[in-house]
């Protein structure tokens, strides 16, 4: 008896003492896992910080070049004026021509003034024709560098949606790694996985940007609902805010597509998007300019003036991640927003889209002016 209860005391023993050696194996596996995703994610966060540097520049490239080929338009047009309004004023005084000019001369020496003011409209006119010959050329110059900068920018955007989607997919991984047990943990890493690989696959903005925001609250759901929580709140207050002049201009606004009749059909956003809102209220701006953080690239290619500053009527461009004003824009399609009125450094905006109490709009909030990457003005 004695002997047996020493036989299974012993079994116990090196039970143990195999599980204690086994179980640092386990856990060493597991933190090697853990730190290995957490690397990939640094590299990664990297990646993502480097290819958003290039799409600002790239903005910014956009947005002085939006601006000189207006400047140039604006000289142009005025040097078609002057040019049209002296052969107006040759007709009407029914001159002849220049050499009529000079033959009436009375004497010599008027004939000799004559030919020296004829030489100075020559030159004069022949250095505007010059000027304006040497401006359309190079407007025609600036329009093809901003077109090939809109393009180049789109594809780094399908690049950085990529990495992005890449990243929130090593995120949920991660969290899943950590929370073995957790079931929604598990299907969330396998929902962010399947996003990540549609974002790889496809050929254009809004689907990748799409997928990448799936991936996105895949891998922070809890996130994801305080954010949408944000936004009501941040509507809710930003209504309490505003005062009568602001909801006076909200009301000229909707009154004014109304009467112009655009939208609809010539709306090409999906309806309940923060575009599909700014484009019934604004139809001046183009029904196919992609995700919100895509329309300042597609209006400044479009010859509309895009800058920094904003003006009641301009339409506001955020980034995707950018604070709206106690809200995070959607990683993979940013925001747009109608300017409602401009107060020193913030302004009063008004929105619709996902998360908002009313999707269709307005939902209006007063924000810090800084906070969108440019606006763009009719």
């Amino acid at each position: 008896m004695k002997k047996n209860l020493l036989s299974q005391c012993a079994i116990v023993l090196a039970t143990v003492t195999t599980m204690s050696v086994v179980a640092p194996a386990v856990s060493a596996d597991t933190a090697s896992d853990l730190n290995d995703v957490n690397t990939e994610i640094a590299a990664t966060k990297k990646k993502i910080a480097d290819s958003q540097k290039k799409i600002d520049a790239a903005t910014e490239l956009q947005m002085e070049k939006s601006q000189k080929i207006n400047d140039l338009k604006v000289q142009i047009s005025k040097r078609d004026g002057q040019l049209k309004k002296q052969a107006q004023s040759a007709q009407i005084n029914n001159s002849g021509s220049m050499l009529k000019f000079v033959t009436d001369s009375d004497s010599i020496s008027d004939a000799l003034g004559r030919t020296v003011t004829v030489a100075r409209v020559v030159h004069a006119n022949n250095q505007t024709m010059e000027q304006q010959k040497n401006d359309q050329e190079q407007v025609e110059k600036e329009q093809a560098d901003l077109t090939k900068s809109v393009k180049d920018e789109k594809n780094e955007n399908l690049n950085l949606l990529r990495m992005k989607a890449d990243l929130y997919s090593k995120q949920a991984d991660l969290t899943a790694k950590k929370n073995k047990q957790d079931a929604t943990a598990q299907e969330n890493a396998k929902a962010a996985k399947e996003a990540a690989q549609k974002v790889k696959d496809a050929k254009d903005l809004e689907t990748a940007g799409r997928e990448a925001d799936k991936a996105h609250n895949a891998a922070n759901e809890d996130a994801a609902q305080k954010n949408r929580d944000n936004q009501n709140d941040a509507v809710s207050k930003g209504d309490n805010s505003n005062n009568n002049t602001a909801k006076v201009q909200v009301q000229q606004v909707n009154l004014s597509s109304e009467q112009h009749g655009h939208g609809g059909g010539a709306n090409g956003y999906p309806a309940g998007q923060c575009t599909y809102y700014v484009k019934m209220m604004a139809p001046w701006v183009g029904g196919h300019w992609g995700n919100g953080q895509q329309w300042a690239s597609s209006a400044a290619a479009a010859g509309f003036r895009v800058d920094h500053t904003p003006s009641v009527g301009s339409v506001a461009v955020y980034t995707g991640g950018a604070n709206v004003g106690g809200w995070i824009a959607a990683p993979g399609y940013g925001h747009v927003a109608l300017v409602q009125s401009v107060n020193g450094g913030s302004v009063t905006i008004t929105q619709g889209g996902t998360g908002f109490p009313n999707p269709m709009g307005p939902n209006t909030q007063t924000v810090s002016a800084g906070a969108a990457m440019a606006y763009i003005h009719r």
